[in-house]
């Protein structure tokens, strides 16, 4: 008697575990496209204007984040990117930028049941207007594969005298196919910058193709379009000896009936006596109604490493402001030998 009463206690737990599990899966498929805390470095997935820009030779980015209710483990981060730029300009004497790229995004949800793989690429033309002003436009196109791992996922039938063993088949047919899809996405900016401070404002539209995707052959559905507002401002506050610099910037994104706005603080603090650290950089990320956190990173001329952690909101009624999560972030910038540097940039690392 007791052991059949633990068995329907257990059957209760699973219907509830599935049926959360089912809810995050439909809430990831249809609001959202993969995102990043720090997306000050993950231009593919903010804006394909972004793709070359400031850069000298080669920039590469790079983005971990391990992501869960409980514990978060960098070791087996849930989502990794990876991005390659080149400025086609580099050899030449032109101050204007023409960059492509590359893109490689790995994004594991609901506990690594749903799976997503992106590769994107992207082309964009960020034309000087004037001595301290560049306009630029992008346009990038994403192959994305997504599948459900049936294997993930532990069925009552799997549960024996010692818990759930996923070595018991579980009886289940993967009728889920994979859905693949590509998405066009374009992006634009305006960059000026002075010797002491400057902004940027940039906007982009993403899925504009309108792509069709689902996980059955005849209940397929439109994947919603995004759109994202992006603005930065940034102060030299140290004077001409020091290198201490305040950024401020804004992310606003739409899609669907979702939307998140994001507010950001960093302060980078030089060191003028110091050939390789060229500055501490400490921030602070608000992302309303769900997360914020702080960030912490260290610079030198040629590249940048940040970590932040997600802190969850009070407010538990969304999914999202549930998880706890870690980032690292890493961007390089490559110089060839023959690569000319007339640009005037304040981040010559930094992806926006």
């Amino acid at each position: 008697m007791l052991r059949k009463n633990t068995s329907s206690i257990y059957n209760i737990h699973f219907r509830i575990l599935f049926l959360v599990v089912l809810l995050q899966l439909t809430t990831k498929i249809i609001a959202q496209d993969p995102r990043f805390s720090q997306y000050q470095s993950s231009p593919f997935t903010i804006n394909p204007s972004y793709i070359g820009k400031d850069v000298v030779d080669w920039r590469v980015a790079m983005n971990l984040r391990s992501s869960s209710m409980e514990s978060v483990n960098m070791t087996s981060p849930n989502t990794s990117t990876i991005s390659l730029e080149k400025n086609l300009f580099s050899n030449t004497d032109k101050t204007s930028q023409f960059g492509i790229g590359v893109m490689l995004l790995n994004d594991g949800g609901a506990d690594e049941i749903l799976r997503s793989n992106y590769v994107g690429l992207a082309l964009a033309y960020n034309l000087q207007i004037s001595e301290n002003s560049f306009i630029g436009l992008g346009l990038s196109a994403h192959q994305a594969n997504r599948f459900i791992d049936l294997n993930a996922i532990r069925f009552e039938s799997q549960f024996g005298s010692d818990g759930f063993q996923n070595s018991i088949p579980s009886g289940e047919y993967n009728y889920m196919p994979n859905s693949n899809y590509w998405s066009l996405n374009q992006g634009l900016n305006y960059t000026f910058n002075k010797e002491n401070w400057g902004y940027a404002i940039g906007a982009s539209y993403f899925n504009s193709n309108k792509p069709m995707e689902g996980f059955f052959t005849n209940n397929k559905y439109q994947l919603k379009s995004k759109v994202s507002y992006q603005t930065k401002f940034w102060m030299n506050i140290g004077g001409y000896d020091a290198d201490k610099t305040v950024h401020l910037s804004h992310l606003s994104e739409y899609q669907g009936t979702y939307e998140i706005h994001s507010l950001g603080f960093i302060y980078k603090h030089g060191f003028t006596n110091s050939d390789i650290i060229r500055s501490l950089n400490i921030g602070f990320y608000k992302r309303f109604t769900e997360k914020s956190y702080p960030y912490i990173g260290i610079e030198t001329k040629k590249w940048i490493a940040g970590l932040s952690y997600d802190i969850p909101t009070v407010d538990k009624s969304a999914i999202n402001s549930s998880f706890k999560s870690i980032e690292l972030s890493f961007v390089l910038q490559l110089t060839g030998s023959k690569s000319k540097d007339k640009r005037y940039t304040i981040d010559n690392v930094m992806v926006y």
